[in-house]
């Protein structure tokens, strides 16, 4: 879920779980720029529901997109 929203050339490492109500993933990213950061995303949702996994995917897309912007000095 989480390597979903990444970018291209970024690796993860990661986890995911799902129990029917409780979905996540968890994880190591390592972006091109060289930049690294962990994530780590929990959903409780209705039995089974798969908007949780897109959910998952748009925050990690928004938080990569984040840091991927360039350093302000």
């Amino acid at each position: 879920m989480l390597a979903a929203g990444l970018g291209s050339g970024a690796l993860i490492a990661h986890k995911t779980g799902d129990i029917g109500f409780v979905i996540g993933d968890a994880g190591i990213v390592e972006m091109p720029n060289g930049k690294r950061y962990l994530a780590g995303i929990f959903v409780r949702r209705p039995y089974n529901d798969t908007r949780g996994r897109d959910f998952v995917r748009q925050v990690s897309q928004l938080v990569y997109t984040y840091l991927e912007q360039p350093k302000l000095t």
